[in-house]
């Protein structure tokens, strides 16, 4: 398994198990469910009638996606701390930000990674997200992450501000 399926079945699992509440994740009471759903029932001679009340259905937000949770998701522990640095002196991201509007107006370069538009469809293609938006920040932390992973030129793909990321 490559390690960009990896993060995506780990982003998955991330997603799937945000969804659930904390509330959800108590132990399991045990006896009878005739305790958590009381029901009247009435007997006559020739009929039975049980009323069972309706289900309470409870909503929960999951929690915010952040830069810093998909960051957590695609990149490597150990490389976290890097990916952030080069968001910030990239774009200004704070690891907070739910999303990014940063644009260069010169070379078009878009996101927290500032990622260069006449490479994004062959880099989405290669990392399996093809027709991804520049401005999706799961596309833009995953293709981050492809970049450094996966491909020969790893972190030179953002040379041109490593005089503030390297300083870490």
């Amino acid at each position: 398994m490559s390690l960009l399926t990896s993060f995506r079945l780990a982003f998955i699992v991330v997603v799937l198990a945000s969804s659930c509440s904390a509330a959800s994740r108590t132990p399991a009471i045990s006896g009878s469910l005739d305790a958590l759903y009381p029901t009247t029932t009435t007997t006559t001679t020739t009929t039975t009638t049980t009323t069972i009340p309706d289900a309470v259905v409870i909503e929960v937000e999951p929690p915010p996606v952040t830069l810093e949770t998909l960051i957590d998701t695609y990149f490597e522990p150990e490389d976290k701390e890097w990916a952030l640095r080069v968001a910030k002196c990239e774009s200004s991201a704070e690891p907070d930000d739910m999303a990014s509007d940063a644009y260069n107006e010169e070379s078009g370069a878009s996101g927290w990674f500032q990622h260069l538009p006449k490479f994004w469809e062959e880099r989405t293609e290669a990392a399996g997200i093809s027709g991804a938006d520049i401005f999706d920040p799961v596309a833009q932390v995953l293709i981050a992450a492809y970049l450094l992973y996966e491909t020969p030129s790893a972190e030179s793909h953002w040379y041109p501000s490593e005089y503030c990321w390297s300083r870490g």
